[in-house]
């Protein structure tokens, strides 16, 4: 098994250092340009560098952004030894003639003329990650101790906005998970809880109140700083039995008067929930291009009445322009790791010149987008009636009055899941498809809508970026993904299948990845790489290799093939994206997780197709929500899930967040989260089950796998837990947690014996 667990390694190494060359694109607007740059992955003979380009529209082409040989040069100043395809750069920002930049192991921003000239450290940070800076540049909002300080960039002075923030009750925060700052020796940084509008004369902002919430502690026994003593924690954390709940009022802020005023919603606070808190990166919250009007979804707390909610600025007022009731969950927010595309938006566009908005609902089986009268809320026009998904609003154009969109499902005879780019004219009605790959696409328009990137690829074809017009015709590429090193590490290309759903009738779709040296004549363990959460699907769409946010997409199946397993992804019924009654099977059933009967039907259809398949030998696992879909998996189909490894299980609803449970299971009552609980079902555990979980998990508490745990001793239950020091919620990150789940699997499912203490970072290093 040594050299099985080599291959592994490389393979699991090769997922956290870039083996993929441009997997993804990034593009970057140039401000006052129709042009955009991107960071380029290119080979060099010190193994992967970095070109930086730029796609300049007047010419159609590419070109290098700046003489990178002269750039290196330049910062020799301040960084020795600076190579022109490595260069020790962050770049924040560029403009038309200058780019803006931080250097590793310097403080402060530093600019350079693209022309050529020398490195200059700024002043003031025009992209400082602490700060919101407003568009034109003048001023930069920060916050501390829970208030807002305004800093005039032209002048240096700095205007402290409001002196009644606290702790308790900050201005502009957005929710920091308190491990980060514990165990992570550079946490991430969180934009600020605000966003300035187009003309920078003012931005929304909010102010949250933790006093009444409930507070959750940990104890970390092993502190970074190695005081003798462990070190308490505490943080507010809100779940579905608690009255209150985390909210914000909003306010909006002149910068140039210093006013300060709550935005009012018939005469009281307009309160936003948490999933409408916006921050100065993220779609939440939009403005109209004139800076009059603001507009958000916003959700009561139980997900069933969306409203469409418009801010005028001048009033200082917001009103409900259309409202949507749902009697289960409304739901079109989608996020997950199946696209390159991980998030979202809240699907609302304000259009203030025909006082209408398009509003992307599920009023029906499948989610569409609707043209509303922004003055009364009536409906005018389905602009994409069924049947089939409307994803995702890419650009308006008001000239034509042509929406450009994102759906699924509509084309016959391929994967219903792939996004592909579509047109409708908001008048006639007239829909005109614009993709013609089949495969799962991410366009993004530029700003003046005169061409859009579009990245697209699939499972088994890498990931191809063109410029496009818009009317889908390509103009210029602009990269293609490399894989070579990738197959050289053993990479094995996931194979997509379609099988029935448990009534026998629905198609459901997955992957399988088959294992290293595969021989027909021979039979195989299985490994079902499940998420239990009803907010996205599992199975990869589009081509996707390298972590994201700590996370393996593939579930790490490439790395269990090298050991010698058949590797699977598949989504049930009770998923998102294909219908409002199939995503309703989820309501007030969390146990469902992503159809665990359908994983069975699956892999009993897989086995009777090939008889390599072995059904004597199912393992599973996931993280988090999967953590949660692997223990009831083998508690619900003990005779079929033999080994489990169980990562941050969110094993009782009732214990996790209030937006988790209040959506997806309703009011809090005893009786309605009784069957979703796994602790009330230890008694059904007959497999091999080891449950992980890190100490400092402030997404999911540890206790949450502790009293599955009691629950199990209770039962008189044999069983593996690892409760991992310095953990956090995202436990895959660490080599150490992954090469303990492939021994249990190996020894349990394989039924073989791993290498002992096998070192996951000594063989990594060589990758």
């Amino acid at each position: 098994m040594l050299e099985a667990y080599k291959r592994a390694a490389r393979i699991y190494a090769a997922n956290r250092k870039k083996h993929v060359l441009n997997e993804r694109v990034t593009e970057h607007w140039i401000k006052g340009s129709r042009d955009f740059w991107f960071a380029k992955d290119v080979s060099s003979c010190d193994g992967i560098g970095t070109e930086y380009m730029r796609y300049v529209h007047e010419d159609m082409a590419l070109y290098r952004l700046f003489d990178h040989v002269a750039f290196a040069e330049a910062l020799g100043v301040w960084h020795e030894n600076a190579k022109p395809l490595e260069l020790p750069v962050n770049i924040h920002g560029v403009d038309r003639k200058t780019m803006y930049f931080s250097i590793n192991g310097e403080e402060g921003e530093f600019c350079y003329e693209l022309k050529g000239g020398i490195v200059k450290k700024q002043e003031y940070p025009l992209y400082d990650q602490y700060e919101a800076t407003s568009p034109d540049f003048r001023y930069s909002v920060y916050t501390d101790e829970g208030n807002i300080f305004c800093r005039d960039n032209s002048a240096g002075k700095t205007t402290q906005l409001t002196t009644d923030g606290s702790d308790l009750q900050p201005y502009a925060c957005r929710y920091q998970m308190i491990s980060e700052k514990l165990i992570s020796k550079e946490p991430r940084i969180l934009p600020l809880g605000l966003k300035w509008s187009p003309d920078s004369k003012r931005f929304l902002t909010y102010r949250t109140d933790t006093r009444g919430i409930s507070r959750l502690h940990l104890i970390q026994s092993d502190p970074l700083s190695k005081t003798p003593a462990p070190v308490e924690v505490s943080y507010p954390y809100s779940m579905p039995a608690d009255a209150e709940i985390l909210t914000a009022h909003v306010y909006l802020v002149d910068v140039e008067s210093k006013h300060f005023r709550p935005v009012l919603l018939d005469g009281q606070p307009l309160t936003l929930f948490s999933q409408a808190m916006f921050d100065a990166k993220n779609d939440q919250l939009k403005w109209t291009g004139d800076g009059k009007t603001a507009y958000l979804v916003r959700y009561d707390r139980y997900f069933k009445k969306a409203q469409a909610v418009l801010i005028d600025m001048e009033a200082c007022t917001a009103r409900i322009a259309a409202e949507q009731v749902y009697e289960t969950f409304g739901f079109t927010e989608y996020f997950g790791f199946a696209s390159q595309e991980i998030f979202n938006d809240p699907g609302l566009l304000y259009l203030p010149e025909s006082e209408e908005l398009i509003w992307l609902l599920e009023r029906d089986e499948c989610a569409s987008l609707f043209l509303i009268d922004a003055a009364d809320g009536r409906i005018k026009r389905d602009l994409t009636p069924g049947p089939y998904t409307a994803r995702r609003m890419r650009h308006y154009n008001k000239n034509t009055r042509t929406l450009y969109f994102t759906a699924s499902g509509r084309e016959s005879g391929i994967d219903p899941y792939y996004q592909l780019l579509y047109a409708v004219n908001l008048d006639s009605g007239q829909l005109t498809r614009i993709s013609e790959q089949t495969a799962e696409h991410i366009p993004r328009f530029s700003p003046d809508g005169g061409y859009f990137i579009d990245t697209y690829s699939t499972v088994q074809a890498v990931p191809e970026t063109f410029v496009c017009r818009p009317d889908g015709t390509p103009i210029t590429k602009v990269a293609e993904a490399d894989v070579s090193r990738l197959v050289e590490k053993g990479y094995i290309e996931p194979e997509p299948f379609r099988v029935l759903a448990r009534d026998g009738v629905t198609p459901i779709y997955g992957i399988m990845v088959k294992p290293f040296g595969f021989d027909p004549n021979k039979k195989y363990p299985v490994v079902d790489y499940i998420y239990g959460g009803s907010q996205r699907i599992n199975t990869p769409k589009a081509f996707q290799f390298h972590e994201v946010f700590d996370m393996d997409p593939m579930g790490g199946l490439q790395s269990l093939a090298q050991l010698g397993f058949i590797g699977i992804i598949v989504d049930g019924l009770a998923t998102p994206l294909r219908t409002k009654s199939i995503h309703d099977m989820a309501y007030g059933k969390p146990e469902e997780c992503c159809g665990i009967e359908d994983h069975v039907c699956a892999l009993r259809q897989l086995a009777e197709q090939y008889s390599w398949v072995d059904l004597d030998r199912v393992g599973i696992w996931g993280s988090s929500g999967g953590g949660y879909a692997t223990v009831r998996a083998m508690l619900q189909f003990p005779d079929f899930f033999k080994v489990g490894v169980s990562l941050s299980g969110d094993h009782d609803q009732a214990k996790y967040h209030t937006h988790w449970g209040d959506r997806w299971v309703g009011p809090y009552s005893e009786v309605a989260y009784h069957n979703q609980a796994n602790r009330n079902f230890a008694r059904n555990l007959e497999g091999r089950l080891l449950l992980i979980h890190g100490d400092m998990d402030d997404n999911v508490h540890p206790s949450a796998t502790i009293q599955l745990a009691a629950a199990l001793i209770h039962e008189d239950k044999d069983f593996d837990m690892l409760l991992y020091p310095n953990g956090s919620h995202f436990l895959d990150q660490y080599p150490y947690v992954t090469r303990r789940r492939w021994d249990f699997f190996v020894r349990h499912l394989l039924r073989e014996e791993p290498p002992r203490n096998f070192s996951m970072e000594q063989v990594g290093n060589t990758v």
